[in-house]
């Protein structure tokens, strides 16, 4: 027998329920993120500086950073790595409270084990899955992580005149407590480099410090998102989804203009289903001494770079052996869409919409108009009326393009 449906009463109360946690993780947020940030002045005063003074408070986080354990991992089967994914586990579930979002332990172990697999490598794009595992120097608590997966142009003549690599940044996170000491950033730097150390070994003749690539990473995009999923991601991150973007622009990403599909992380068979609540987002990562003279913060990208780098990355790390993607209705879809030159945005971030988006979710899970399934089935920027900020559009929420008909608020789709 299916699960009754609840009664509306009942749907409105647990809506009202997702608000008020998503509410309450961030404001704990805050409260964790003014901690971190005395801490870090703490520092500075034992260090000899000025806690007011930029440089200082710069100074105190490096060497914050530099006393950190950090672990790279690319062979689950070297010495405690297991245990210390065990660890890391804990906190990602924390971080990831959405199960569709997330991957079981064993999966991301079996993941590494193909890095070791000779037969595989030589079958297609060289790669190389990480895990970057940082940890507490007192308490030896797992404070921070980031998985990447790098792949090798090598191989690919079209590819390889463009970059030498591309590389997927799968999950980054940080502990809120220590979200002041730049623990991202760090990760990411750490990414880089073992990307162009391994980028290295599949070229002749070169060094880590001439690899130009690309990164490429997914990013939930705000007006995507169904009501439910903003509030449970926002609840279990302890993140608002539009200042997580705010976070990636500032490193230099921008979005793909490119409607993307995220393959199923199971086969459909057995209930795995795409995501379409996702963005591409993109960088350039130019080599220290390479020539290409490739931008940090793109315009534009070759669509058959986009093509390997997101084939590679559903083959090797989305479906893992557990179906074919050739096969898949959603990459067909993408990859007959890949051509010629893919733009990218001038701007990531929606800041412009984050507080007209709040009031708006609270005004409806408590007005008139609410409905269960229009709650949990229709996504933000349809039931706002909103279909997408312009790619020219600058800042602000007057630059958000509304829709000639907002009808959604009458009802799912």
């Amino acid at each position: 027998m299916s699960a009754e449906k609840p009664s509306m009463d009942e749907a409105r109360t647990n809506a009202k329920e997702l608000l008020t946690n998503a509410k309450d993780a961030m404001a704990e947020m805050k409260v964790q993120l003014a901690q971190s940030k005395e801490v870090l002045a703490l520092l500075a005063v034992d260090m000899g500086g000025d806690p007011l003074n930029k440089g200082d408070l710069e100074h105190a986080k490096h060497a914050f950073q530099n006393s950190l354990n950090v672990t790279i991992i690319d062979n689950p089967a070297i010495g405690d790595s297991t245990r210390l994914m065990t660890r890391m586990y804990s906190l990602y579930e924390k971080i990831f409270p959405i199960a569709e979002e997330r991957e079981e332990l064993a999966k991301l172990l079996s993941l590494m084990d193909k890095n070791h697999d000779k037969k595989l490598q030589a079958s297609g794009a060289p790669f190389r899955e990480q895990w970057i595992i940082v940890q507490h120097p007192n308490t030896g608590e797992v404070i921070a992580a980031r998985n990447v997966i790098t792949f090798s142009a090598a191989k690919d003549k079209e590819v390889s005149k463009e970059i030498d690599g591309t590389q997927h940044l799968i999950y980054g996170f940080v502990d809120p407590r220590f979200r002041s000491m730049g623990l991202g950033d760090f990760t990411m730097g750490i990414a880089e480099d073992e990307a162009r150390k391994f980028l290295a070994t599949t070229y002749k003749g070169r060094s880590a410090g001439s690899m130009d690539m690309v990164q490429i990473s997914e990013q939930n995009a705000p007006l995507l998102m169904s009501m439910e999923s903003m509030l449970v991601d926002t609840a279990g991150a302890k993140t608002d989804q539009f200042w997580r973007r705010e976070y990636y622009e500032s490193l230099g990403f921008r979005e793909l203009s490119f409607d993307y599909i995220q393959l199923p992380l199971e086969p459909r068979a057995d209930g795995g289903e795409p995501s379409d609540e996702l963005n591409l987002i993109t960088r350039g990562v130019p080599a220290p001494v390479g020539g290409r003279g490739l931008k940090s913060v793109m315009t534009d990208i070759p669509a058959s770079s986009v093509r390997f780098h997101l084939y590679n990355f559903f083959d090797r790390s989305v479906a893992a052996g557990q179906y074919e993607v050739d096969a898949d209705p959603d990459w067909i879809k993408q990859s007959s869409a890949l051509e010629g030159t893919i733009s990218v945005k001038p701007k990531l971030d929606f800041m412009g919409l984050k507080d007209k988006a709040w009031l708006f979710m609270e005004q409806y899970i408590g007005g008139k108009r609410f409905e269960a399934d229009a709650f949990s089935g229709n996504t933000v920027g349809d039931m706002m009326g909103i279909e997408a900020i312009p790619a020219q559009a600058l800042s602000g929420n007057d630059n958000a393009r509304p829709k000639a008909a907002p009808t959604a608020l009458a009802g799912p789709k």
